[in-house]
């Protein structure tokens, strides 16, 4: 069953991916982390036969985000019957739970595909005694590598740069993934979601009959406007020289990749402006609802920051809260399992 990958450079990635390991064993895909990574994982599971296994961060009560997508495309019949089987031959754990396989002495070997994701999470004991180890015991297989980067955690990860050096099948920036999404990461949904409002606000305050009321609204709806368009700016625009990443996955031991000082408040204060943006023009647009005899719009991330900020202080109710959710989820599993 062929998959459609929507975002174009998660096509390019995959067909880079298959290209590089007609010649190697491993290949790595090194992307932002806002960009559905695990697609290329899926389709990988999908297009190859034997026995595979899928390491990635999870828990009993928590599962990986591939584990998490195969079975929903399963769920929501994406992934035909007849190609069940290619999954049935995939295995899910974590890197702790290899990390006690080895520990127990357990065979860790016999796989013919492997799958490396959350590498950017890595300690360098896990790598050593961990994936190295599987690696070693697994030394034919095809390995996908998956690092999901954000700027400062990849300038600041020595150990992994050189770890994936030289089996890079794709990289791309930041700003260039931005450019070819077919969604946008969480900021960019609370863009989109401000000026969707603002076209629906402004379509009705142009339906007001009172002259003085809509003018007033519609000076409000402009103000909105210019904000977003500033917002976008700030959003898309390049904010660290990714050629310098792409640089810094083939530089020399000696270098030293940290961001300075300097380089560090340079972006927390870029991140101040975009927050105080979007508050803004959350601002303007609920007086415009409340003077259209409309209620304020409350966000479901402005609902979390709320209940985040009546659970501040009360750190027992919370904890209390988050046991109860964390032992129905593994109520649940279990009685799936079963």
């Amino acid at each position: 069953m062929e998959l459609d990958i929507v975002d174009i450079y998660n096509k390019e990635a995959y067909e880079k991916v298959k290209n590089m390991l007609k010649t190697t064993n491993i290949a790595t895909v090194v992307h932002p982390d806002f960009t559905r990574i695990e697609d290329i994982a899926v389709k990988f599971f999908n297009e190859t036969i034997g026995k595979t296994l899928c390491l990635e961060s999870g828990s009993k009560l928590k599962k990986g985000k591939i584990q998490q997508k195969v079975e929903r495309m399963i769920s929501e019949g994406k992934i035909s019957k007849e190609s069940l089987t290619r999954y049935d031959d995939v295995e899910f754990i974590s890197y702790s739970e290899l990390m006690e396989r080895i520990k127990r002495e357990e065979s860790i070997s016999g796989y013919e595909n492997l799958v490396l994701s959350d590498l950017c999470f890595l300690g360098e004991t896990t790598w050593t005694n961990g994936i190295d180890v599987l690696l070693d015991k697994n030394n034919q297989a095809k390995t996908l590598q998956l690092v999901e980067y954000s700027p400062v955690g990849l300038r600041s990860n020595n150990a992994l740069l050189q770890r994936v050096k030289g089996n890079i099948a794709s990289f791309i920036s930041e700003k260039e993934a931005t450019k070819k999404l077919s969604y946008y990461p969480l900021e960019g949904e609370e863009l989109i979601e401000a000026e969707k409002e603002i076209k629906i606000l402004s379509a009705k305050v142009s339906k007001l009959q009172d002259k003085e009321l809509r003018k007033r609204l519609r000076a409000k709806i402009k103000e909105a406007r210019i904000l977003c368009a500033e917002w976008r700016k700030r959003f898309t625009e390049e904010s660290i020289d990714f050629d310098e990443i792409d640089r810094l996955l083939y530089r020399d031991d000696d270098d030293d990749i940290m961001l300075t000082d300097e380089e560090m408040e340079e972006k927390a204060n870029r991140n101040v402006g975009v927050i105080e943006t979007r508050d803004k023009i959350r601002e303007i647009l609920n007086s415009i609802r409340v003077e259209l005899g409309l209620g304020p719009k409350i966000s479901e991330l402005e609902a979390l920051r709320q209940e985040y900020e009546r659970l501040s202080g009360k750190e027992d109710e919370a904890r209390k809260l988050l046991e109860e959710i964390e032992t129905e989820r593994g109520e649940k599993e279990e009685g799936e399992e079963r």
